[in-house]
């Protein structure tokens, strides 16, 4: 009787450790490839308050935003992306290129390191910078959105509520 239990609690053991733990979704919005309009170099270093991100940082956040914009989603509490419109809180006025008017096509989006924000536990404390681009929903002509750098700001130095554009 002993021996059928212990087979049993060994057979029971044996399939709960066979079923995987802890499985993400996978997330393929980051491979969906867009044209960058007047996009920094990707191998390039850019400071932005007191830290330093890459082209490469810049071009995978847009990217990530683009996608998640074509599928109408948003990440984190904040609801990335989401339009800047504006200019900063305060209303200090921000200096866009011509390429970046002040309407809803205007996008701000987290800036981290990579890989690019994503609203999941690894970014719950995402920093004080953004990116902004600006996204007509414009086809490249080879299928791929057209959309338009238009900076990283961030808050680190700007008066409260403010930002200070790079």
């Amino acid at each position: 009787m002993k021996l059928l239990h212990a087979s049993s609690l060994l057979l029971l053991l044996g399939v709960v450790s066979a079923v995987p733990s802890g499985l993400e979704v996978r997330d393929d919005r980051d491979k969906v490839p867009i044209t960058l309009v007047d996009q920094p170099d990707q191998s390039a270093s850019f400071r932005c308050g007191k830290h330093t991100y890459t082209g490469s940082d810049i071009y995978q956040a847009v990217q990530y935003a683009v996608a998640l914009q074509s599928s109408g989603q948003t990440q984190g509490a904040h609801k990335y992306p989401q339009a800047f419109n504006n200019d900063d809180y305060k209303g200090n006025k921000l200096s866009f290129p011509n390429t970046c008017p002040a309407d809803t096509n205007r996008q701000e989006y987290p800036l981290v390191s990579s890989p690019a924000y994503n609203g999941g536990k690894n970014n719950k404390n995402y920093r004080d910078e953004r990116v902004v681009y600006y996204n007509k929903y414009e086809d490249d002509g080879d299928g791929h959105a057209k959309v338009y750098y238009c900076g990283i700001m961030t808050h680190d130095g700007a008066n409260t509520g403010g930002f200070l554009l790079y």
